[in-house]
């Protein structure tokens, strides 16, 4: 995943498909990355409130450019399924689905914001993220900056 998106023909223009919790929050880390979302794809897209500003359209699978990157940010593993093979049919040829690459795009950039002490612990945004929901994947920077909270509770 990661030479898919850092190939410099492509502009690293991605859309989204998924505008739920996993897609908002897969688009925040990519745009932190220089990575732009230019879409967000969704079948509900039309009673989805939209937070940011890139638009949420429903699936257009008549999309001219079949080079574009589409990330399947859906956590159900038959739906994820669906959709990539749909888009296949439809000629498209760059698609990010595996979860547990999604897992560590987002995992790795949490561990760079750490690592450089700029994470900031969001309970909110982090209960939402794949990464800690996800049964397959765990998440040691939640674990630490939540230790450290209670910590810090303990000594006031």
């Amino acid at each position: 995943m990661k030479d898919l998106l850092n190939t410099n023909s492509i502009k690293n223009n991605v859309i989204i498909y998924g505008a739920g919790k996993i897609g908002r929050r897969l688009s925040e880390t990519l745009s932190n990355s220089g990575i732009k979302v230019i879409e967000f794809w969704d079948k509900d897209a039309d009673i989805i409130d939209n937070l940011t500003d890139i638009p949420i359209v429903k699936p257009n699978l008549d999309f001219k450019d079949k080079n574009i990157i589409i990330i399947i940010a859906v956590f159900s593993d038959s739906i994820v399924n669906e959709i990539k093979n749909n888009l296949l049919k439809k000629e498209f040829k760059k698609i990010i689905s595996n979860r547990d690459e999604i897992n560590n795009l987002l995992y790795n950039s949490c561990k760079n914001l750490d690592h450089n002490e700029l994470f900031k612990l969001n309970i909110s945004k982090c209960i939402i993220c794949p990464v800690i929901s996800d049964t397959r994947s765990f998440c040691n920077i939640f674990e630490k900056n939540i230790q450290k909270l209670n910590y810090n509770k303990e000594i006031s």
